[in-house]
């Protein structure tokens, strides 16, 4: 059983145990499976398309909530930080950005799990003080009878990892541009202010921001895969952990390869929205 198993994975093959050798033949293999839409299956026979079919909507969900609160928190902090340059709102945000930037995910994950998740469930239960979505809310793992509530505070968790840096980045290039030639053109011909700024100034702001954006993407596959194994949410990540657990490589790199593809769709998707942003920007 065990050669026949080795045998349906390719796992019997010579190159495996030379040294150097690249298995030119498996990849091969693997990219022609993968071109005609087959990723493979588990070593219990269930196809990795499926298990990415049952275990993508959740990702997604979390992947929502997560770049939801980096564009909403992290582009409004740095437009306040921008406009208030040297103000006490600029310090505030330039000292809690470097803060969160100093926790990686699985840090930042299980302190906000164990200090509140779990005070304020264990408050919370046999209690009618608050209302039962509240107690959702801050469930310490992924409830099904609440898909979107119980992914809140993970997605805060994850979306937290790029906040900070979609801030910085918004501050930055949003100071740059009030300084520029066109707002002081835009000023002197009496627009107002808020046009000035709301139109001209914060759009062409918005380009490297955008940029940070679906780099931020590989940020967020990356971090889901902790994020989803600490609040145990049966999304592609902890499927991913899962596989490796159990050593299942056919599992794994088609997962990885999944992420991937993903990467390079957004980034190019994020490269077209540059001619939206900046009409000098041209496509042939």
């Amino acid at each position: 059983m065990l050669a026949a198993v080795s045998k349906l994975y390719n796992l019997d093959d010579p190159c495996l145990e030379q040294v150097g050798n690249p298995c030119l033949g498996q990849f091969v293999n693997r990219v022609t499976n993968l071109a005609q839409g087959d990723m493979g299956s588990n070593f219990r026979g269930r196809p990795v398309t499926e298990i990415i079919a049952d275990s993508l909507p959740l990702s997604m969900r979390l992947a929502v909530i997560a770049l939801t609160v980096q564009i909403l928190i992290g582009i409004t902090a740095g437009i306040f930080a921008g406009l208030r340059n040297k103000g006490v709102i600029d310090y505030t945000v330039k000292i809690s950005t470097v803060l969160i930037i100093a926790f990686p995910v699985f840090v930042l994950g299980k302190v906000v799990q164990t200090t509140v998740n779990v005070p304020v469930t264990n408050a919370l239960r046999g209690s009618d003080v608050a209302p039962d979505w509240v107690a959702v809310f801050f469930s310490v793992s992924y409830s099904p009878n609440s898909p979107w509530l119980s992914l809140m505070v993970p997605g805060i968790v994850l979306g937290a990892l790029g906040l900070a840096t979609t801030a910085r980045l918004t501050r930055t290039s949003l100071i740059e541009n009030l300084h520029a030639d066109y707002v002081r053109t835009a000023t002197a011909k009496g627009m107002p202010r808020r046009r000035v700024i709301g139109v001209h100034a914060l759009r062409n702001s918005l380009i490297p921001v955008v940029t940070d954006l679906g780099l931020a993407v590989g940020v967020l596959l990356s971090g889901a895969v902790v994020t989803e194994a600490i609040f145990n949410i049966p999304g592609v990540g902890f499927q991913l952990i899962n596989a490796i657990r159990l050593g299942e490589s056919p599992v794994i790199v088609s997962l990885v390869t999944f992420f991937v593809l993903i990467y390079l769709v957004v980034n190019l998707l994020v490269d077209l929205l540059y001619a939206v942003l900046d009409p000098r920007i041209r496509y042939e």
